[in-house]
């Protein structure tokens, strides 16, 4: 018995081991283009317009095909799909390279929404099945607590090397064609997406009874596309019905909408500011996000304490709070104000995650639950494709800062969605969930 609890324990630490690994290097990877993001499109010749049109449609492809494919990996293989999810976001790194166009942009983040759809959970589910399976009764909790720890880390890492490599690529890069200093950056990306490939292959193991794949493939997607329509209906009668949904709901498509004006214009926001001296702070400033968002969801449960744990006020004085760190950092006029306006704003938003979280299971029944998380997630990032464009074209048609007052306005006017919460919405078992 002793060999064999030992046995067992050694198969779930190797699980767990290559699961932290895997899901590391997956992070690791997207981090090493997230401080160029923006910059990288714009050395193309594209415009704020153009920018937030090409997030739009990473965005667009990524909802809309998320859904319809999830029952994929289900059927197919997580493994195959998650490789064949690889494969779209290298092909989509590729065209993006090589495009000179508006089009061929638009064709590189349109594969790259359908990567990240097709790697939507993949291998987090192959991983816990793969636990469960060696070990019914094994510390999930554990492992997601160190991933938690690991995947930030991987991609601080990354946001560094990714705020460095742009002044190698301005140095060996040639100067003429479809290529710019950023493009070091997709190159990297391109070579961490074939190590990532290399490891999944051949370090993850799945048994897959004999399917006709294509037959499966068909079929899975038809049935994903005519699900659609049926569970997107469900959930917003469900929302429509419960009165603490719809304005969770409501207040996350705001928040999607005013928060991608941050991400998707603060890059060349740090250029104008700082110039040169502006693109050396792009790696410490992404890696900074994260950090600034871990530390708001740990001073969470002291803030909703402040508010005695009504979750609605707490909630409510988040939103203010972010609202108004917005408009300062609209009108920062200098790096350092920037930098530290932009730490402020990410923290703010950490002080939300968990109570709001909290009040949205709270007020889901448990047979739709997920039904309500996926439609949550949908609705903050249709908030998020309609905010890509609208903050886009005020930015080019004004300035970055004015797109940003508008976005401080309406995260502070989102606020009054949550004062409205009833009081029984902070029924939650507290605010660290």
């Amino acid at each position: 018995m002793m060999s064999y609890d030992r046995c067992r324990r050694t198969t779930v630490c190797r699980i767990t081991t290559l699961f932290i690994l895997n899901q590391s290097l997956h992070w690791f990877t997207i981090g090493l283009v997230i401080p160029v993001l923006s910059l990288f499109v714009l050395a193309k010749g594209m415009g704020y317009f153009e920018l937030g049109l090409l997030m739009a449609a990473y965005s667009g492809v990524t909802v809309i095909l998320e859904l319809p494919t999830g029952g994929l990996a289900d059927s197919l293989g997580r493994k195959r799909v998650y490789l064949a999810a690889l494969g779209a976001s290298a092909l989509g790194a590729l065209v993006l390279l090589c495009a000179g166009s508006f089009v061929a942009l638009a064709c590189g983040f349109g594969l790259l929404g359908l990567g990240r759809a097709l790697s939507s959970g993949t291998m987090e589910a192959h991983f816990i099945d793969a636990l469960l399976l060696a070990d019914p009764r094994a510390d999930l909790q554990k492992a997601s607590a160190r991933l938690g720890v690991a995947t930030p880390l991987a991609l601080g890492i990354a946001s560094l090397v990714g705020g460095f490599l742009p002044f190698l690529g301005a140095r060996f890069l040639p100067k003429t064609g479809p290529l710019n200093a950023y493009s070091l950056n997709y190159l990297a990306y391109l070579l961490a997406l074939t190590a990532q490939g290399a490891l999944t292959y051949f370090l993850v193991h799945e048994e897959r009874g004999a399917q006709s794949h294509a037959v499966g493939l068909l079929r899975e997607l038809r049935e994903g596309f005519a699900a659609f329509p049926r569970v997107l209906k469900e959930s917003i009668a469900l929302g429509l019905r419960n009165r603490v949904i719809l304005l969770i709901l409501v207040g996350g498509f705001v928040w999607g909408f005013a928060v991608v004006s941050l991400e998707q214009l603060w890059q060349p926001r740090v250029i104008e500011l700082g110039g040169e001296a502006g693109k050396a702070l792009l790696g410490p400033l992404s890696a900074g996000y994260f950090a600034a968002a871990a530390i708001g969801s740990l001073l969470s449960t002291g803030f909703c304490g402040l508010f005695q744990r009504r979750y609605d006020l707490a909630l409510g004085g988040a939103r203010l709070l972010m609202g108004g760190i917005f408009l300062l950092l609209a009108g920062a006029s200098g790096l350092p104000a920037f930098a530290s306006f932009y730490f402020l704003g990410f923290a703010a938003n950490g002080l939300s995650s968990s109570p709001e979280s909290a009040v949205l299971n709270a007020a889901t029944p448990t047979a739709r639950r997920s039904t309500t998380l996926s439609l949550a997630s949908l609705f903050s990032q249709a908030g998020g494709l309609a905010g890509s464009v609208v903050f886009g074209a005020l930015a080019q048609a004004r300035s970055i800062g004015f797109s940003w007052s508008l976005a401080a306005l309406a995260l502070a006017a989102s606020s009054g969605l949550y004062f409205a919460l009833p009081r029984g919405a902070n029924l939650g078992r507290g605010c660290a969930t």
